[in-house]
């Protein structure tokens, strides 16, 4: 096997890796359980709202829309359809069968964000929610340089990004801590988030490093403070 093959060999074994950490996520989200159904409703009642409103402020109303690092896209239930085709894009089968049967995207791709199947130029705005913090800064600066690559000029993508000080970042420290301390329980409610966004300055420095323009900021009462929202500009 040559240099050449042990990478591919080494990047597919990486790639089976991630998408078995969030196979068993979106497997073990009962939807019968407490913290599923309040994180259900936290994402029906203010996160769906406060996509659909940003989206709606910088994505033209006609095009093709890359939700890179789906999910199940509730979270993306109330995007305005208009003549827009958004596809759901997701390293996990099983999150995107969840996605399939919200049905409100319109396309859905199993794949890898690091390396995505779109042509150049192709796409006419990227989102995602909580995609970004599970990734090293140098993986975000690749992911982030494919984004830039699949995205026609002038157009936008739009990060919601978990800060330190966000609502839910301290609502469920507050819960791990005391399942670990005091209940000794070791408890995570998602998957290891190494790049949780420290400030603007973090953002703007990690920006700084790829081709995109950092254009704008967002953090409102609309979601209850959940997401630090970016917005840069190919």
């Amino acid at each position: 096997m040559n240099a050449y093959s042990n990478l591919m060999a080494k990047d597919n074994a990486e790639n089976e890796e991630i998408e078995q950490i969030w196979n068993d996520y979106w497997r073990n989200q009962n939807s019968n359980s407490l913290f599923a159904r309040l994180c259900a409703l936290h994402r029906k009642m203010f996160i769906s709202n406060f996509v659909k409103v940003c989206l709606e402020r910088y994505f033209p109303k006609k095009g093709i829309f890359l939700e890179a690092g789906s999910g199940s896209s509730e979270s993306s239930s109330k995007i305005i359809k208009n003549q827009r085709h958004l596809i759901a894009f997701d390293i996990s089968p099983i999150a995107l069968e969840k996605a399939k049967k919200i049905g409100h995207m319109d396309e859905y791709i199993k794949g890898n964000i690091f390396k995505t199947p779109f042509k150049n130029n192709s796409i006419d705005g990227i989102w995602n929610l909580g995609v970004m913090e599970h990734f090293t800064e140098k993986e975000i600066i690749m992911i982030l340089n494919e984004f830039h690559r699949i995205l026609k000029d002038d157009c936008y993508v739009v990060l919601f990004w978990p800060p330190v000080f966000g609502s839910t970042q301290v609502v469920l420290s507050m819960f791990e801590s005391v399942y670990n301390t005091f209940l000794r329980k070791k408890i995570k409610f998602f998957p290891d988030e190494v790049s949780v966004l420290k400030n603007k300055s973090h953002a703007k420095r990690v920006i700084a490093q790829t081709k995109f323009k950092f254009v704008n900021t967002h953090f409102s009462i609309r979601d209850l403070f959940t997401h630090y929202v970016l917005v840069l500009k190919k």
